[in-house]
């Protein structure tokens, strides 16, 4: 091992990788000489053998913190690798950097997190909810991971694995408001809007400028029969997020049921002018004159 050492100190990475694979085979279970020769293979460029070594010094030995340290610092760099493809949007580059990762070190639960997301972007549901259910598997408390699991069951039509899913996000993070938004659009669709507003009010309690909870408020308050609610939660969208047409949309329908014929003409003018072929806009405008 010294003559091995002495030479890698001394940038004699050859030399080194000789002592250290002699030192191996008179010695097959000294998890040191793994692990060097890993730290050689670093420096000759060759990933996959050091990868191998690493690994194989803790087999040998499982408490070789260097090793399992030197697994992950190999791990984080690649995934780092392809967070910068994806953000470059060059999805094939940043899923087969996902997996390296995910070969490196079976327990990194971002690379099959992000993994996921590219396969949803993709349309592939199926893959996406495997891939999350991995990422859990290894980090049950990884929130994000439940929310992308929930909107991916809620695509497949189940929605009430969709709703066990976010209920734990918001579990694990009680301000995590999408998960609550998330929650309110289900039980919209499932015409509970008792429970729709309950998730809908802690959302927009815990994020005040959460402006698609707001929308989805007024929602419920119209299929409540409650206009005047409806409207405040719809001025509060609009007022957030100006260009959100459906909440002028529903603003516009709510003022016309109540006779507001001004407001009610002022919301349709924005909805039709930000979506000209939307028919509902230009219906209400018609309400309103």
């Amino acid at each position: 091992m010294n003559d091995g050492n002495r030479a890698f100190r001394n940038g004699l990475y050859e030399d080194a990788m000789v002592s250290y694979e002699g030192v191996l085979e008179k010695f097959p279970f000294f998890a040191e000489a793994a692990y060097s020769l890993g730290l050689v293979y670093m420096q000759l460029g060759d990933l996959n053998k050091a990868i191998e070594n690493f690994h194989k010094a803790l087999e040998l030995n499982s408490s070789h913190e260097n090793a399992r340290t030197a697994i992950s610092n190999v791990a984080k760099r690649t995934f780092n690798e392809g967070n910068r493809c994806y953000k470059r949007r060059d999805l094939d580059c940043a899923l087969e950097k996902y997996q390296q990762v995910i070969e490196i070190d079976s327990t990194f639960y971002q690379a099959y997190y992000q993994t996921g997301v590219i396969e949803a972007r993709q349309g592939n549901n199926a893959y996406a909810m495997e891939n999350y259910k991995l990422a859990l598997k290894h980090n049950p408390n990884f929130y994000k991971g439940w929310f992308a699991l929930g909107l991916e069951q809620k695509k497949d039509g189940d929605p009430q694995a969709a709703l066990e899913s976010l209920k734990k996000a918001v579990e694990i993070h009680p301000g995590y408001y999408k998960a609550y938004g998330a929650m309110g659009d289900i039980y919209i669709e499932l015409r509970n809007y008792d429970k729709a507003l309950s998730v809908l009010l802690t959302a927009t309690q815990v994020e005040p400028t959460y402006a698609k909870g707001y929308l989805s408020l007024g929602t419920v308050y119209i299929e409540k029969g409650e206009l005047e609610n409806a409207i405040s939660s719809l001025g509060m969208a609009t007022s957030l997020d100006p260009k959100k047409h459906q909440a002028w949309y529903l603003l516009a329908q709510s003022n016309n049921e109540l006779g507001e014929c001004e407001k009610a003409k002022e919301a349709a003018i924005q909805a039709t002018d930000l979506k000209p072929k939307f028919g509902g806009g230009w219906y209400e405008l018609a309400n309103a004159e």
